[in-house]
């Protein structure tokens, strides 16, 4: 689909065992409430997911991912190079999948909350957000970005890159780090 994919009013979308590949530099994913069986935003494409997004099998997001509700996922999650972005307006949690290759948290009208445990090479935390760590191991491969605001909540956030680096506008106070012996800060 080169277009926005939109499953308005009383159509049902009946997805079998097929895979929709999503293709537009700003395009916006508004489901209606059906799940994708499969589904593929390329690199250097870029949605916003309007709804609670569902996918029944795969999700494989190499370009970027702005979620403004939920998201689910099934079975598997490939995350390799892209970027999930969670911009809602109302109180959301990160699914845990894990493995995220990017998070951008930019939701600033409520609290982000980390739902599960989760890896993610880079974590940036926009301005005038607030991620709650919610008590979960987050772990941490290169960047984390804090330009908002941390609330640790006895959180553990492990380092494991080589090195990782901690950076951005605002103080991070973490509960706990952990950083494993052949890796740096």
């Amino acid at each position: 689909v080169n277009a926005d994919c939109s499953n308005g009013g009383a159509a049902v979308f009946t997805p079998n065992t097929n895979t929709v590949t999503l293709r537009s530099s700003n395009g916006a994913i508004d489901s209606g409430g059906d799940a994708f069986y499969n589904l593929t935003i390329p690199t250097t494409y870029s949605f916003t997911a309007n709804d609670a997004l569902s996918v029944s099998n795969v999700l494989t997001v190499n370009g970027t991912l702005k979620i403004k509700t939920s998201l689910t996922v099934t079975t598997t999650f490939d995350n390799t190079n892209g970027t999930i972005e969670y911009n809602g307006t109302a109180i959301q949690n990160i699914t845990a999948f894990t493995t995220y290759n990017n998070i951008v948290i930019s939701n600033t009208s409520a609290t982000v909350s980390a739902g599960g445990n989760f890896t993610t090479n880079s974590i940036t935390i926009n301005n005038n957000v607030v991620f709650d760590g919610s008590g979960r191991t987050i772990t941490v491969n290169n960047f984390w970005t804090n330009d908002g605001s941390f609330t640790a909540n006895g959180s553990t956030v492990t380092f494991s890159g080589t090195p990782s680096t901690v950076a951005g506008n605002n103080i991070t106070q973490f509960a706990n780090i952990v950083i494993p012996n052949t890796k740096s800060l």
